[in-house]
């Protein structure tokens, strides 16, 4: 196996088909994990964090399971962000894009397909998505982890605040983020959070949540979920590679 796949994974990177075509063959799995990410508003985080946090995840996925990664959907439906840089695809678009990517690698001799999403807005899109395909192909191998599940449960999380910590932690863990400094520079805001129970929430609904979670935050919390949601998720596709489609 050439150099170039032993050192990336990603399959829209590859030199060339060849490298595909090997892995084709001697794979026991030949899976392609479709990491869904978005762009959208984390206050003084990356408007790209759900799409690094994908990158991440894939990656330590990938090398684990000897799987490849297709390319990150940057865009997913944030219809509930709203501000300046948002961008989102409505929901009939984004299955579509879905579908199309999906029927593109059909075309290829991938047996199965991972929907690895870490924007929560994806995520009844992406189980519609697997559920369709399922039923279109009864022998086709498509599953669908929702990571923010994983990191919810390694955290213990119970409340909205308590994944604003873990977000706060990653982004540390992350090194996007100086939480000094964005605690010195930010000492006045307002906390405004309206969460209604029979109404989805907009962002200028929650807006001060993250900054007032932060001091709870910290590099090693952000390092000890991460790696406890990765090594869950690489146990539960493990045991859904053994299943039978």
């Amino acid at each position: 196996m050439s150099e170039t796949y032993k050192n990336q994974r990603y399959l829209h990177k590859y030199t060339s088909i060849f490298d595909v075509k090997e892995y084709l063959k001697k794979s026991i799995h030949p899976i392609v994990i479709i990491p869904l990410g978005s762009l959208e508003i984390h206050e003084y985080i990356s408007m790209g964090f759900d799409t690094i946090l994908a990158e991440r995840v894939s990656e330590r996925i990938a090398d684990e399971l000897n799987l490849l990664i297709g390319p990150i959907l940057p865009i997913g439906y944030s219809a509930e962000h709203v501000g300046e840089g948002v961008i989102w695809l409505k929901p009939e678009t984004y299955l579509r894009v879905l579908y199309d990517v999906i029927d593109s690698y059909l075309e290829s001799n991938f047996s199965g397909f991972l929907l690895l999403n870490c924007h929560v807005g994806n995520r009844g899109l992406a189980i519609a998505t697997v559920t369709q395909y399922r039923r279109w192909y009864s022998k086709l191998k498509i599953g669908h982890i929702e990571v923010w599940d994983y990191l919810g449960k390694c955290f213990d999380a119970k409340t909205f605040d308590d994944y604003c910590i873990i977000e706060n932690s990653l982004a540390i863990y992350f090194g996007l983020i100086d939480k000094e400094k964005i605690l010195k520079e930010r000492k006045e805001v307002t906390r405004k959070v309206k969460i209604s129970k029979l109404s989805p929430w907009l962002t200028t609904e929650i807006e001060g949540v993250l900054i007032k979670t932060l001091p709870e935050a910290s590099y090693e919390t952000g390092e000890k979920i991460f790696n406890c949601a990765v090594s869950e998720i690489i146990k539960d596709i493990k045991s859904w590679l053994e299943e039978p489609p």
